[in-house]
């Protein structure tokens, strides 16, 4: 948690620090002839992203009072095999979005600061590392997967769970030929226009790709799955997932 409330801090440090160098009223999307331009006011601009990590804290902070809930309600049980994986899984992923809010921050404010820099390759060189901890961080999430009692549901549950070592590998691949890919978009991609509309499109898209090869993980799990795994799903071909 101290990482994630200094992340917040930061973030709130870099509203406070461009606040004179944003434009008071910031145009996001500039007229054309059939629609007006839009207009935003700069303490939005500068605060959208120190709020989406309040929001986002607030809720993760929730999420051991709403399993208690669920537990009773749905017959699940949560975790691996204490609170602690599953503590350890909630601050990774608060410190990994934090650092990922902190980021795209320091970019807007730079962006409409009328800084020169390069959009589609700043976007890359952001999300690269971004990408590469999150898969980095994809097998302890997975040791914190929920299970149901029910074997139908826990034997689903389970191979999902599964999947996020391989999801993982994908997602940190995917996130290093990002950041292979910055100089080639800062010379070979137009920084406006159609092609660099369908480069970022394309980089945004391909974020799905991990979750696209833990589907298939969990497919390829399951039919070869022989129904024996442990008390929490972390059966005997699961060492060191």
């Amino acid at each position: 948690m101290l990482g994630t409330a200094v992340l917040l801090f930061a973030m709130v440090a870099v509203s406070w620090i461009a606040w004179d160098s944003v434009p008071e009223i910031v145009t996001t999307r500039e007229a054309a002839q059939q629609r007006d331009a839009t207009e935003v006011p700069r303490w939005v601009i500068l605060s959208a992203f120190p709020a989406a990590g309040v929001v986002i804290t607030g809720l993760l902070m929730l999420a051991p009072r709403t399993e208690r809930v669920l537990e009773r309600r749905f017959d699940l049980r949560f975790g691996a095999d204490s609170n602690v994986g599953k503590q350890r899984a909630l601050d990774l992923t608060l410190v990994l979005v934090s650092g990922l809010l902190l980021a795209l921050q320091i970019l807007v404010a730079l962006l409409f600061a009328s800084a020169p820099i390069p959009v589609l390759p700043a976007v890359l060189a952001v999300l690269g590392p971004f990408l590469v901890a999150l898969g980095a961080a994809m097998p302890a999430i997975g040791r914190a997967v929920s299970l149901p009692r029910s074997p139908q549901a826990r034997r689903l549950v389970w191979a999902w769970a599964q999947a996020h070592r391989p999801g993982g590998r994908a997602m940190s691949a995917l996130g290093l030929a990002l950041l292979v890919a910055v100089p080639a978009a800062h010379t070979l991609v137009p920084q406006s226009g159609p092609a660099a509309v369908l480069v970022g499109g394309a980089a945004a898209l391909s974020v799905l790709l991990p979750f696209a090869v833990m589907a298939l993980s969990t497919v390829r799990t399951l039919l070869g799955a022989d129904g024996e795994y442990g008390e929490y799903g972390t059966g005997t071909d699961s060492e060191g997932f």
